[in-house]
């Protein structure tokens, strides 16, 4: 051991103090990330968002799909659209999330058996299917398309911070978990907590990361 290197018993945080670091820590990374992705150009965010979409459509779980999970994109955020194209064109079952007064997201159909549900703006500008499209069983879904702010290589994510799709996922026991990000939001490693429910796959305009 080095020259004064502390040992166990002199490591400067406990169990509990980390406990409380880790949440402060998310909210000052989840500051920076929105602040980083914000600053990218349309085009720039165009240019990534085809090659993270050409990286999606790729893999062999989207491939052998017959029910997907998307999420309307934000502005700032990869662009689904592409995705969504390819499963209409394809026939898939597509569902999108719907943001509720709960800890857990509803997923209502966008598309189901071939008929298209009509969407409207949510409080938070995001399309949502109405009340007319039905509910989605979410143990059922073959692949769920994942926001993020952030991921780190072990598929531990950043969320937004309601741990809404923490909550979620833990529910879609078939599905496999895919987070859509720009390389640039790739950290060495996010810190996680005991609720936090890791991916499967990243995704991003340069890699394809498979998580073990």
């Amino acid at each position: 051991m080095p020259l004064g290197s502390p040992t166990m018993a002199e490591l400067p945080y406990s169990d509990d103090d980390l406990s409380l670091l880790r949440p402060r820590a998310k909210v000052l990374l989840r500051k920076r990330m929105r602040q980083l992705r914000g600053t990218l150009p349309a085009e720039a965010r165009a240019r990534r968002s085809a090659a993270v979409a050409a990286r999606v459509l790729a893999l062999p779980c989207w491939q052998s799909a017959r029910s997907v999970a998307l999420y309307a994109s934000m502005p700032d955020e990869f662009d689904t659209r592409a995705l969504l194209d390819d499963a209409v064109a394809r026939g898939l079952d597509v569902a999108l999330p719907v943001v509720g007064e709960g800890r857990v997201l509803s997923f209502r159909w966008l598309v189901r058996a071939g008929q298209r549900f009509p969407t409207a703006l949510s409080a938070f500008g995001i399309d949502e299917p109405t009340d007319a499209a039905p509910e989605v069983d979410l143990a059922t879904l073959d692949v769920v398309i994942v926001p993020a702010l952030a991921m780190d290589p072990r598929g531990h994510r950043l969320g937004f911070g309601r741990a809404l799709y923490d909550n979620t996922l833990a529910l879609m026991t078939q599905a496999a978990r895919v987070a859509t990000v720009f390389a640039f939001q790739m950290i060495a490693e996010v810190p996680n907590e005991a609720h936090d429910q890791r991916v499967h796959f990243i995704v991003t305009d340069e890699d394809t990361y498979r998580v073990d």
